[in-house]
């Protein structure tokens, strides 16, 4: 079983991934919250996998630790976690080649696809499938395993949010009312317009805003770039 660390100067965060982790069935061998407990637990447990807090209070963020883990073992898998989705960090991080990229908040679910993805599906293989589309703006998407990849980084989206964004795209440049998203997404259920607007308010945090955007009181879309 893969061995994991957990990089994250906030506890309750740390705690709340670890406990996600476990319950999903992996190995979680330690928690670090700096660069020199990050090589602490690198020279004990040896891991395979190291999540990763982008903004750690201190000189040396996660993106350097990362890139210099990196430099010393290619095969390490780097995750990382950050409340900031700006395209300048997304190209820092890209640079330290990641297996992942989580954007806080997060839920058990974001975890779950992303180590999915870490686990089962090699990034190199899916960036080399003819099935992996560009759709613009640096973003990939496979139709058939709706997996959808910002440059080599996997985009970990919730059911929910996979269903709006993969509507939008099969209507790309057209406006999609709510109406017909909300019958798609909730067959069954009536939806609050609290619900609507979570739902496209998460979806925009984890897509550059030229991607994706929700037109006032008509509907969304996937631009035609």
């Amino acid at each position: 079983m893969a061995k994991i660390i957990i990089i994250e100067d906030e506890p309750i965060v740390a705690k709340d991934i670890k406990a996600t982790l476990k319950k999903l069935g992996h190995n979680v061998v330690g928690w670090g919250i700096n660069e020199e407990s990050t090589y602490a637990l690198i020279n004990e447990h040896h891991p395979d996998i190291v999540f990763m807090d982008i903004n750690l209070e201190e000189e040396v963020d996660g993106i350097d630790i990362a890139e210099a883990l990196r430099y010393e073992n290619k095969e390490i898998k780097i995750i990382y976690l950050t409340a900031y989705a700006d395209e300048k960090t997304i190209d820092r991080a890209v640079k330290t080649n990641p297996s992942g990229y989580i954007v806080k908040p997060f839920n058990r679910r974001d975890i779950d696809i992303t180590m999915k993805l870490v686990m089962q599906e090699s990034k190199d293989v899916a960036i080399e499938n003819d099935a992996l589309k560009p759709i613009g703006l640096d973003y990939y998407y496979n139709y058939g395993t709706k997996n959808l990849f910002y440059k080599e980084i996997p985009i970990a989206l919730t059911s929910s949010e996979l269903k709006l964004f993969d509507i939008c795209l099969q209507h790309r440049g057209h406006i999609v009312p709510h109406e017909q998203l909300d019958a798609l997404i909730w067959p069954d259920k009536s939806v609050t317009e609290s619900t609507r607007r979570g739902l496209h308010f998460r979806l925009r945090t984890k897509l550059n805003n030229n991607l994706f955007e929700t037109v006032v009181g008509l509907g969304c879309r996937i631009r035609a770039i």
